[in-house]
């Protein structure tokens, strides 16, 4: 029988990356400008992909994580994989990013709908959704130019 003495420990534990190395991201110009440096371009017309951009509260970047792949026209992307990731990174504020294969930078209803409950799920997370942008091998386009209502 066990006792309660044999259960696990869970330990948190982070080490803040030195500030002086991180790369500041005013705007989504910059965050798409690392985006590409870490993704194949040739990925971007062959199946969407979905990717979080992970920084601190002054928009210093931490980090990038590929959250989903999917198909040709669609990815499915995990709101707890979302938040489990920006915690562990130990983030503030994020953007996400997914692509569109077809070159079109329009947002679709799905799109918006899941940009807003990400959002506001994120917001009583203590997180900072800053924008959604789509990204196609050219261009991208920000919900946040898209909609009035996006704060």
């Amino acid at each position: 029988m066990n006792k309660i003495t044999d259960v696990n420990k869970v330990e948190l534990k982070y080490k803040r990356p030195n500030r002086d190395e991180l790369i500041h991201v005013p705007n989504p110009d910059v965050a798409i400008k690392y985006l590409r440096t870490i993704i194949d371009d040739g990925v971007l017309d062959l199946k969407e992909h979905c990717w979080l951009i992970l920084m601190t509260s002054d928009n210093y970047l931490l980090g990038i994580s590929e959250i989903g792949m999917g198909s040709i026209d669609n990815v499915k992307i995990s709101l707890r994989n979302i938040v489990q990731t920006t915690l562990v990174a130990n983030a503030v504020r994020i953007v996400l990013v997914h692509n569109h294969t077809s070159g079109d930078l329009t947002f679709s209803r799905a799109d918006i709908t899941t940009a807003r409950h990400i959002r506001d799920t994120a917001i009583m997370m203590g997180i900072d959704l800053q924008d959604s942008l789509i990204i196609t091998s050219e261009k991208y386009s920000s919900i946040r130019d898209l909609l009035s209502d996006w704060e």
